[in-house]
C-alpha cells in the first residue's frame, strides 16, 4: 500500500492528512498526477475499477488530523529541540 495524494503535489496538493488516502502500489504509480476525476473515468475505462470521487474526498475529510505541531523554530532551533526530546524520551545519562 501507498499513500497517494487526492490533489497531486505536482498540482500544488499538500501532505495533510485531509489530501491522503491509501491507495495499491500499481494504482498510485499509474495514476501519476491526474487530477482525482481523470482518474476516476481512466481507472473505469481502462482497468475496471469503479469509485467515488466524491466519497473518497468525503471520507479522507474524515480522517482525524493530530495538533498542529509548534516548528523548530518555534520552539527556539534545534538545540530547543533536541533538549525537548532528551526529556520526553528516558535517557540514561549514566549509561
Amino acid at each position: 500500500m501507498h499513500l497517494d495524494h487526492l490533489t497531486p503535489r505536482a498540482r500544488g496538493g499538500t501532505d495533510d492528512a485531509s489530501n491522503l488516502v491509501a491507495a495499491c502500489a500499481s494504482c498510485n504509480s499509474t495514476r501519476r498526477h491526474m487530477p482525482l476525476a481523470t482518474w476516476q473515468r481512466y481507472a473505469a475505462e481502462k482497468l475496471g475499477v469503479v469509485f467515488s470521487a466524491r466519497r473518497v474526498r468525503a471520507q479522507a475529510r474524515r480522517v482525524p488530523v493530530a495538533p498542529r505541531r509548534a516548528s523548530l523554530r518555534e520552539r527556539g532551533g534545534r538545540d530547543a529541540a533536541a533538549e525537548v526530546l532528551l526529556h520526553e524520551v528516558d535517557v540514561d545519562e549514566d549509561a
